[in-house]
């Protein structure tokens, strides 16, 4: 009985005490996915970010992700090599990323997507900078001089570093340019559960809070000096943060979004794993509107099927290159998208809003 105890007891103290580590592995690699769920609404000021320390509960279960201002898109992470602004567009140098995530700006446009691109490796964890592909798009030549220290591997709780950094990006729709230096702190503030907006309770939590610093060659609004905080709440058993929380500027207590992303993980799901690192479908869920890029192969033939297998429609020929799909034909719903080249095939889940 004596035994039965401690080992009860010990295991209890293991649950309280065990500190959260981050490492490299704590963060998405090419060919992830992830949904993104972004809100945005007055409901939000009835929240806070929850305390700091050890043996910590963040209970967001009460926030309203249903709400019709919340936003779903799906975020890509790709190899940098082959998308239109890499290595280097104008004055914006991306040429030493290694790892470019991309995200969908215009929901209605099918060509309107945000290639953001960072470094990684063993160690930390750099923004270098991001470039839209949307015409209308405002912000150009976003780029790092000296880059934007997102995170340090390994990183666990009363873990801190602040970086400096040097940005420079040209506004469209004021025709000037904005030289920006900053500073960046980061710290891990806490550790515990976080019960998520659809009430799943995740232990071995740590909670990053991060403060922006800026100042703007610029006056914006007559103020030229302006903080961000963020805060971060990663799992130690999953890639990337799962809930965010994005204040006001210069504000630490207000809430202006929340950000909810859940792990889709698009290669795990293909059959036939050979030419996972092949081809790649964005967005996903999307409005119709789809892009299959194909890393040097040329894809043979393209079949949708509905959810129950029953065939719709076969397309064929496609180039090399990152090939745009209209289905806005097809209502709303779930799709099965077959995609052949050199006898081999792959099978996905296909999101029609």
């Amino acid at each position: 009985m004596k035994i039965k105890f401690l080992l009860l007891f010990f295991f209890a103290c293991n649950l309280l005490c065990s500190q959260p580590i981050l490492t490299r592995n704590n963060y998405f690699e090419i060919n992830d996915s992830i949904l993104l769920y972004q809100k945005s609404d007055t409901t939000l000021f009835g929240f806070s970010t929850g305390s700091s320390g050890a043996n910590m509960v963040w209970d967001f279960s009460m926030m309203d992700f249903t709400h019709p201002s919340v936003t779903v898109d799906t975020v890509i992470y790709l190899d940098p090599n082959g998308t239109p602004f890499y290595p280097v567009r104008m004055s914006a140098d991306y040429s030493q990323s290694n790892l470019c995530f991309l995200i969908k700006t215009n929901p209605y446009s099918p060509l309107n997507y945000d290639y953001n691109y960072c470094y990684i490796n063993a160690d930390s964890l750099s923004f270098i900078g991001h470039w839209p592909d949307g015409g209308g798009n405002e912000i150009w030549e976003d780029h790092c001089s000296d880059y934007l220290k997102l995170l340090k591997f390994p990183f666990t709780y009363q873990n801190n570093f602040v970086d400096t950094f040097k940005r420079f990006y040209f506004d469209m729709s004021g025709s000037d340019g904005h030289y920006i230096s900053g500073t960046h702190a980061v710290t891990a503030d806490g550790y515990g559960s976080l019960i998520t907006p659809d009430g799943t309770t995740i232990h071995d939590i740590l909670r990053i809070h991060s403060v922006e610093s800026v100042r703007d060659s610029n006056v914006l609004f007559g103020i030229n000096y302006r903080t961000q905080h963020n805060y971060y709440w990663y799992s130690a058993n999953q890639r990337g943060y799962i809930f965010r929380l994005e204040m006001y500027a210069s504000d630490s207590i207000l809430i202006s979004s929340a950000y909810y992303q859940k792990q889709t993980n698009l290669h795990s799901s293909i059959q036939g794993l050979e030419n996972k690192n092949d081809f790649i479908l964005y967005p996903n869920p999307g409005a119709g509107c789809f892009r299959i890029s194909n890393t040097g192969r040329k894809i043979d033939l393209i079949e949708i099927y509905d959810s129950k297998g029953k065939f719709i429609q076969s397309i064929r020929p496609f180039t090399y290159e990152a090939n745009d799909l209209n289905l806005s034909f097809l209502p709303a719903g779930m799709y099965m998208i077959r995609v052949e080249n050199d006898l081999r095939s792959f099978t996905q889940k296909l999101m029609i809003e």
